[in-house]
């Protein structure tokens, strides 16, 4: 079975259930073509943005200083190939293949992002963080006091699920995408900014689909090869890169 068709078909429709396709080596080998297709479709659009920029008359954000430092580092190679895909693939896709997961864990998880925006958030008045802050609070309490009203209600859960899954994959490849902002410098460029890490959620959209169709493990594994390649590249680039 070739993944690559598979993948864009469940792109189209994202299925919360999806056939797991057991592992064998026609599927590892499957896979090494899909790392493959994924390498050449981050330099696609890595050039394709640069051209957008450039014919914008705009530019790129430089590299932020605290990841150029990191990347000297001779730790940056466990960091990038071990603990970066152990790390992203429990909070964006860990719970992705699970129901309680999808309906709870997420509610939960935003809620903490939400936490910490308003804590940090200096823009607005101190009183207004506090409303929203409850606000938000109140907000996550009651949706998880439905949910566990519903739990015993025979398929109701599955049925929301069904109609929102969609939503929430496309939503946690964005979402893993944009985090990756913070390695760039801050910039003025507003919703253009997306651009920037377009090669981050594409790869997103590839993991999220192995997540769903072989599993966590293959997920982390394949980041982890993904990320290893792209940081052999970069030291036969720069090889004084983790050199310090």
């Amino acid at each position: 079975m070739s993944l690559i068709p598979d993948m864009t078909a469940y792109w189209k429709r994202p299925k919360f259930k999806t056939a797991r396709e057991p592992q064998s080596a026609s599927t590892l080998i499957d896979i090494f073509k899909l790392l493959v297709f994924s390498l050449g479709g981050v330099f696609a659009i890595m050039i394709a943005v640069g051209l957008v920029f450039q014919i914008m008359g705009l530019e790129r954000p430089d590299v932020s200083d605290d990841f150029a430092k990191a990347s000297e580092k001779r730790y940056f190679i466990v960091f990038a190939v071990i603990l970066a895909p152990l790390v992203e693939e429990m909070i964006f896709r860990s719970w992705l293949g699970m129901k309680w997961g999808v309906l709870l864990i997420l509610p939960i998880l935003l809620w903490c992002v939400g936490v910490i925006v308003f804590l940090q958030e200096k823009a607005l008045p101190y009183t207004l963080d506090v409303t929203c802050l409850i606000g938000l609070t109140i907000l996550v309490g009651t949706y998880c006091v439905q949910y566990c009203r519903t739990a015993t209600i025979e398929g109701y859960h599955e049925a929301v699920l069904e109609r929102i899954f969609p939503f929430i994959f496309w939503v946690t490849l964005f979402g893993f995408g944009l985090i990756h902002l913070s390695n760039f410098e801050s910039n003025d460029l507003g919703l253009l900014s997306v651009l920037i890490v377009l090669p981050q959620i594409f790869i997103g959209g590839v993991l999220g689909y192995l997540r769903m169709r072989f599993g966590l493990i293959t997920a982390i594994l394949f980041h982890a090869a993904y990320n290893g390649v792209l940081v052999g590249l970069s030291l036969l680039v720069m090889p004084t890169v983790t050199g310090g």
